[in-house]
């Protein structure tokens, strides 16, 4: 059996892993997610799952008769890392919340019944309204600081709390229920009933969702809707959230069995994305394989064998294994299945799908290098992306190019059969791209931008693997927009603002970035607003990361490794 402080830790490292500096984190636990949490224990399952092993724990730690008492873990609220200590507890809140709502989706969720669902939780199912012992707001303070811990991790916090009155706190973890079992069982049944096909990226599948919205849930299509509070300021983790379900689904064989039920969703299938490079000397371009961490998995020793190569996946960053070997045309073409050895890993097969056409964007971290490669994060206004393409969807793109809805600079024939259009850019507002028909609506779906504005950043002097901006030398932010201009507002991690005023949409302006620290940058126009993390860093918070110079086969007798030349 797990103890409290073991929950705690692997809570806090289920819900970050695999997230990036800037990332929106929710807190959303329910049965499934303790059941995967549970994989990371050294120790079997118990008789009853690691469910009930988590409610037996925190009634343990929280529950003294008929009353809760947090003084165990509150004070100090954190340890001797700084490390909140009370996670289980919220994630019993967030467990009680995914629990409201009837079996269809369609009814509102009710404030008033939270504690209902959470005495039930806490082994109080006798007890009405606010739980015994748990005085109003001292929830409200937990929810803080983990609020503000988060924002000095580098994530942007997402619980919320209502409007003042009687529910002001039970919405804090009502707000971190991204998907709720029967949202998930609506998606699966479409799935199922509409014969879904199997190799949709991320930003394909939330395309595909919103355009068949009506078949789903009432909370689902409450949450897809463009100017929802929930999609515009947590687009990532919905889309997050139901490509997980998508890969449950994908992976069953028996899909209509496996509706509704709260096992454990064990990923068998390593999937694989695009990377790309360029070398300007000799005009050559490489693409090659790109394997995506499954989000949440345990850490595990992973190869596969190609060419009588063994190739060890090792961490490029969070979310991402370094890329593989170049393919070829007749993998991009085809797909690829292949094998994976592993003596601690439930993933059985490295599975690379066969499309008609690959959306490749800049490293998000560092677009200075000019990698490109398919992250999922979708088309924005004003970030040139390269598009490579069966030649059978020709006919498609000079059609969006004359409707003057896309523009490239440049098309080049890279694998027999496929084209590569580089410099490609959205042209028109998502509402212009509704009314075109192509014979590929997946590419229409795909290219058709989600917001009408976006930020950049730019110059400065970015830290090493993209983990920010060393001190004195912060980014500049640059709009792109179709509207003329916005509000940028900066806070400092206390909340305060360090900087307000209109940009101009094609304007780069000067921030002025203080000290160290994660700085919140908010762009606001027409009413919507998105939010974004920039952390600058002090010099001596750089770390040394040992070059891997062994990781691929060379048949050069020489290799450049950063500033090591290996002969």
């Amino acid at each position: 059996m797990a103890t409290f402080p073991q929950w705690n830790e692997a809570i806090i490292n289920f819900t970050l892993s695999g997230l990036s500096i800037g990332s929106r984190v929710f807190l959303s636990i329910d049965d499934a997610s303790l059941e995967i949490i549970g994989l990371s224990f050294s120790e079997n399952r118990p008789e009853n799952g690691w469910l009930e092993d988590f409610k037996r724990s925190v009634r343990h730690k929280c529950v003294f008769g008929d009353e809760i008492n947090l003084a165990r873990f509150t004070y100090p609220l954190r340890d001797s890392k700084n490390c909140p200590r009370y996670i289980p507890f919220l994630s019993a809140m967030v467990l009680a919340a995914h629990n409201m709502g009837d079996d269809s989706g369609e009814k509102p969720i009710d404030p008033r019944a939270f504690f209902t669902h959470f005495n039930v939780v806490m082994g109080l199912p006798d007890q009405q309204g606010r739980t015994k012992g748990l005085t109003t707001g001292e929830d409200g303070k937990l929810w803080e600081d983990w609020n503000q811990w988060l924002r000095t991790q580098g994530f942007l916090p997402t619980a919320i709390p209502g409007d003042p009155g009687a529910y002001r706190y039970t919405r804090y973890p009502i707000s971190q229920t991204v998907l709720r079992q029967s949202d998930r069982n609506s998606l699966w049944r479409r799935f199922t009933d509409g014969s879904w096909k199997k190799n949709y990226d991320e930003v394909l599948l939330m395309q595909r969702i919103r355009k068949d919205a009506q078949h789903f849930t009432r909370h689902l299509r409450d949450i897809l809707q463009p100017d929802s509070d929930m999609w515009l300021r947590s687009y990532e983790a919905i889309s997050r959230a139901c490509y997980e379900v998508y890969e449950d689904w994908r992976e069953t064989d028996d899909p209509a069995s496996r509706m509704g039920q709260s096992t454990a969703r064990v990923r068998t299938s390593l999937d694989i994305r695009l990377y790309r490079t360029e070398d300007y000397f000799s005009d050559t371009t490489e693409y090659r394989l790109f394997p995506r961490q499954p989000r949440q998995a345990a850490s595990s020793t992973i190869s596969v064998l190609h060419q009588r190569h063994n190739y060890t996946l090792s961490e490029d960053r969070p979310g991402w294994y370094m890329p593989l070997w170049s393919i070829d045309a007749e993998q991009l073409t085809n797909g690829l299945k292949l094998p994976l050895i592993s003596p601690n890993s439930q993933l059985q097969h490295l599975f690379f799908p066969a499309r008609d056409f690959w959306v490749l964007t800049l490293d998000p971290q560092i677009p200075e290098s000019g990698v490109y490669a398919s992250w999922d994060k979708g088309v924005e206004i004003g970030s040139p992306f390269i598009l490579l393409a069966r030649e059978e969807l020709r006919t498609d793109l000079i059609k969006l190019k004359n409707e003057g809805l896309l523009e490239w600079e440049s098309i080049n024939s890279i694998f027999d059969g496929w084209n590569e259009y580089r410099g490609v850019t959205v042209q028109a507002e998502a509402q212009a791209w509704a009314s075109i028909t192509l014979e590929n609506d997946a590419l229409r779906l795909t290219l058709q931008p989600r917001t009408n504005f976006s930020l950049a950043f730019t110059g400065g002097l970015r830290a090493p693997r993209g983990s920010g901006w060393l001190v004195g030398f912060g980014p500049q932010v640059s709009l792109a927009s179709f509207v003329t201009e916005a509000e940028l507002s900066v806070y400092a991690e206390d909340e305060q603002i360090v900087f307000f005023d209109s940009i101009e949409a094609g304007k780069t302006i000067q921030i002025p970035w203080g000290s160290p620290g994660n700085y919140k940058v908010v762009v606001t126009q027409n009413g919507h607003s998105d939010e974004r993390v920039v952390r600058i860093l002090n010099w001596s918070e750089l770390d040394v990361r040992p070059l891997d110079t062994d990781q691929y086969p060379s048949d050069n007798t020489f290799g450049i490794y950063g500033a090591v030349v290996k002969d």
